[in-house]
């Protein structure tokens, strides 16, 4: 996670919520009053709305987390362990309720990538509402989730596993076109996802893969992990899209689609989107025909909200993989704006065993659209200015700037970091494009470039005087 004193979030989050909350079709329910929920992990402070509309509807908030960081005015009790281990934590729980015999939680539930695999863990526990840790473990990990959808006909590029250099070296790929995609088989969003257009190149950055991965927060997060696996696939053409869901006992009770822009390097950083999705109704309609395959093919195994994130190529609809919790970034923003469905809230009612319906409305309430704020160069933030006429711009929705002035800023492969996004609204996609052109000049960032020797130097001189 990323603290607030490393991070500064501009717009007033109060201002943000209303705005949202006036354009939704459903009035508050203030009925979570008495419910206790534990959430597995804060995950960034850009999730504050999301507590803030738990704490609104009246429930009670437990966390277990590493520390107390930005969200302790929202939690009301905090387990404090280190939660990428699943012993600890399950123990730590446990000595929890043993010590406050009168604390009773209704549902857990988490936001955080980090924080999937041990609720699915407290769920199986203790009888409660959730994803099962056999489809968190089988959909997380990239490879298990290829082959989930190979055994149940869902479209499949090639792809194969390698856990050292005599695996990689043994592997055919002579009839396979590149470039091939390389990835951890287990992480989470885009981090050390590589794409390599040759055999040589292929060797080359697996083999790096398979030295840098144990070093990275991922690798440690697995703590049954003791060997590193890459997925290496095909390549898969096409629009990509990101499917927003959420999900009942198997059944899909809300879902849209949302375009991602594309990518422009061969580390796949995301550079933002547009929701809702521009492809013709058919296209989206298949794209959903095949989240919902998917979830159909789980059974009931699935309980929450779901990033699906997929490909409609040149053999249709394709699944790139599922987040079992809500989007990061803009998502939320994106999904309570332009369909007036606050994501978080539904999660959390399903997390309580509350059936929930969602009345999505015929038509979007407006047009949105993001940007990812992608560094150009490796160096120091020097300059990070924002003209105040942004806040009162009526396009502007709202931004988060990860980075103070100062941040040592790497590039891939060194680091995969964006300094920020922001989300822009309109009557249709040419205004928001329109806007947007607007929007994005009131923002402004400078990097002093500095050489490789002097990026290490900077960056231990960096890590002494920000606080963790």
């Amino acid at each position: 996670d990323i603290g607030p004193e490393q991070r500064r979030v501009h717009g007033d989050y109060k201002d943000f919520q209303r705005s949202v909350v006036s354009l939704s079709v459903m009035p508050p329910r203030e009925d979570l009053k008495g419910k206790t929920v534990l959430f597995v992990r804060t995950s960034g402070d850009t999730r504050k709305p999301c507590y803030e509309r738990v704490k609104e509807l009246g429930a009670t908030i437990l966390c277990i987390h590493p520390e107390v960081n930005w969200a302790a005015p929202l939690v009301d009790d905090w387990i404090l362990c280190d939660t990428d281990d699943l012993d600890k934590s399950m123990a730590a729980v446990e000595a929890y309720f043993a010590a406050h015999p009168d604390v009773h939680i209704d549902g857990v539930a988490t936001f955080d990538d980090y924080g999937v695999v041990l609720a699915a863990k407290l769920c199986d526990t203790y009888g409660l509402v959730g994803h099962t840790l056999e489809a968190v473990s089988e959909t997380r990990c990239k490879h298990a989730f290829r082959e989930f959808c190979a055994k149940h006909g869902i479209l499949t590029p090639w792809h194969a596993l390698v856990s050292s250099q005599e695996e990689l070296e043994s592997l055919n790929v002579s009839n396979v076109s590149f470039p091939l995609v390389i990835k951890p088989s287990q992480g989470a969003g885009s981090q050390c996802v590589h794409l390599a257009y040759s055999k040589e190149e292929l060797y080359s950055k697996v083999r790096t893969l398979l030295q840098v991965v144990p070093k990275t927060r991922d690798f440690c997060h697995w703590s049954a992990a003791s060997t590193v696996f890459v997925l290496i696939e095909e390549y898969l053409d096409g629009s990509e899209v990101d499917i927003d869901m959420l999900v009942q006992g198997g059944e899909v009770k809300f879902s849209c689609v949302s375009d991602n822009f594309p990518t422009k390097d061969a580390y796949f950083l995301e550079r933002g989107g547009l929701c809702p999705s521009q492809l013709s109704k058919s296209i989206q309609k298949e794209l959903l025909e095949l989240a919902d395959t998917f979830i159909r093919k789980r059974g009931d195994s699935l309980n929450g909200c779901l990033h699906f994130e997929a490909k409609y190529t040149s053999r249709g609809a394709a699944p790139i993989e599922v987040n079992l919790r809500l989007g990061g970034a803009e998502v939320y923003t994106f999904v309570k704006n332009a369909w007036g469905v606050d994501l978080a809230e539904e999660a959390v009612r399903i997390a309580l065993g509350q059936t929930i319906t969602v009345a999505k409305p015929d038509a979007p309430l407006r047009q949105l659209m993001s940007t990812n704020f992608v560094p150009q160069q490796a160096g120091v933030l020097v300059e990070q200015t924002v003209d105040p006429a942004l806040y009162t711009d009526p396009a502007f929705v709202g931004m988060t700037l990860f980075y103070p002035v100062g941040e040592v800023i790497k590039l891939p492969p060194a680091a995969f970091q964006y300094l920020g996004w922001m989300v822009g609204a309109g009557s249709d996609v040419n205004e928001v494009t329109a806007n947007f052109e607007r929007l994005q000049s009131y923002v402004r960032h400078t990097i002093k470039p500095l050489a490789d020797n002097q990026l290490d130097l900077a960056d231990a001189s960096s890590a002494e005087a920000v606080p963790a």
